[in-house]
């Protein structure tokens, strides 16, 4: 047995196909109810495909990645929706229950409707949440990847445009620090 071996599972990968294949992984775990499946993902979002050996390039981890790719994903997904379905959405995720949401998945990915009063659009965005907060809990991301996604969707179930989330982002940011240098300031 190899003395340090506990170390070598704690790095992340950094072999550019073994990254891409961990990232993938886990944006499909994370959109795991996506319709067209993994390969319809990749197919609406090229983009993805340029944004992993970046993503891999500035350090960032596989889960890190995937979070921040399924944050941007669903919400470019929400935003030609129209207020009243993604109310509708909304309001579906603030009700339902993870037992419901887990035997409605259940359903979907065996072929078979789900609960008629459930729509799809809950299914996946409330599987991502799952699996993000998973990912959060099991330490495989942090706070700020957490909150990154949930803004992101958040903000695109609000009926918020990404220049909108964005700017919403910046300010919040430039207020904490402004907050955390006058704290420093202050004798």
């Amino acid at each position: 047995m190899r003395p340090f071996a506990f170390l070598a599972r704690k790095r992340s990968a950094r072999h550019p196909d073994q990254y891409k294949e961990l990232v993938l992984r886990h944006l499909y775990a994370l959109l795991r109810l996506y319709p067209g499946g993994p390969e319809a993902i990749i197919k609406d979002f090229p983009g993805v495909s340029e944004v992993i050996p970046v993503s891999l390039s500035q350090g960032c981890t596989p889960q890190y990645a995937a979070v921040y790719m399924a944050g941007s994903i669903l919400a470019k997904k929400v935003e030609p929706l129209t207020p009243d379905e993604r109310a509708y959405i909304s309001s579906q995720l603030q009700r339902i229950d993870l037992q419901t949401l887990r035997a409605a998945t259940r359903d979907v990915m065996a072929g078979k409707s789900g609960p008629i009063e459930i729509a799809l659009g809950t299914l996946v965005f409330g599987n991502a949440i799952v699996t993000a907060t998973t990912l959060f809990d099991n330490s495989e991301i942090d706070q700020s990847a957490f909150d990154e996604f949930a803004s992101e969707i958040s903000g695109a179930l609000a009926g918020k445009n990404f220049e909108q989330r964005s700017f919403e982002k910046v300010s919040g940011a430039i207020d904490g620090l402004e907050n955390v240098l006058h704290s420093i300031s202050q004798p």
